[in-house]
């Protein structure tokens, strides 16, 4: 789009059904607007926001567009609770490891001043899945389980060392928290693994696509 020249479908007065276009344009542009401000719903002190979708604890997660009520007379910091998808708001600053959305000045019936404080990378700030094993037996994470920068083995009912075993037909590399009383072994459905992981320990560890290798040492 940047670009003299774009195959993205620029709108040209004059020519055929142009809100057409401009509402496909639209739609394909949609996944960056989620949880951006909706003027359609935003009216008095409550603020609209868009929906979309997230990964929420390693689940393709659907937000419905929603709104929220401000606080009058201060300055409300909207944000989203990055394990839930939850949006909420207080008067005081973000909350640390939430996701910024932005912050609403409001008077006394209205929102004065809105300021976005969404960025590029918005939603993709470090994405944790934690997980129990369900049974005292090895556990096989789906893709979309792991498709996460943190995995968070909480503690479950094993007692013995058991796998957790991730797919590993492409590269990946987690930080694996091992918050279990056992040590867990993170492996793939074939192939080796020299990442055991003790009780109460953290280490980074990668999927090459063949085995899982150890990166770091426990700590």
């Amino acid at each position: 789009m940047a670009d003299s020249t774009t195959p993205f479908g620029s709108i040209a007065i004059g020519q055929g059904d142009q809100a057409s276009k401009a509402n496909g344009l639209l739609d394909a542009l949609s996944p960056v607007s989620i949880y951006g401000k909706n003027y359609a719903t935003t009216s008095a002190l409550s603020l609209g926001y868009h929906g979309g979708k997230i990964s929420v604890n390693g689940v393709v997660t659907t937000i419905a567009d929603g709104t929220i009520a401000l606080t009058a007379s201060t300055t409300n910091y909207v944000e989203v609770n990055p394990t839930t998808g939850a949006v909420s708001k207080n008067t005081a600053s973000y909350t640390p490891g939430y996701w910024r959305i932005g912050r609403a000045v409001t008077g006394t019936a209205s929102i004065t001043t809105w300021h976005d404080d969404r960025f590029l990378n918005f939603g993709q700030q470090t994405r944790m899945l934690t997980r129990a094993f369900p049974t005292d037996a090895n556990y096989t994470a789906l893709a979309a389980e792991v498709d996460v920068d943190v995995i968070n083995i909480s503690a479950g009912t094993i007692t013995t060392t058991r796998d957790f075993i991730v797919p590993i037909a492409f590269p990946k590399q987690w930080t694996v928290i091992n918050n279990t009383a056992q040590s867990v072994r993170i492996i793939g459905a074939t192939g080796t693994s020299d990442a055991t992981i003790a009780t109460l320990k953290t280490a980074i560890v990668m999927a090459t696509g063949i085995n899982v290798k150890r990166i770091t040492a426990d700590v």
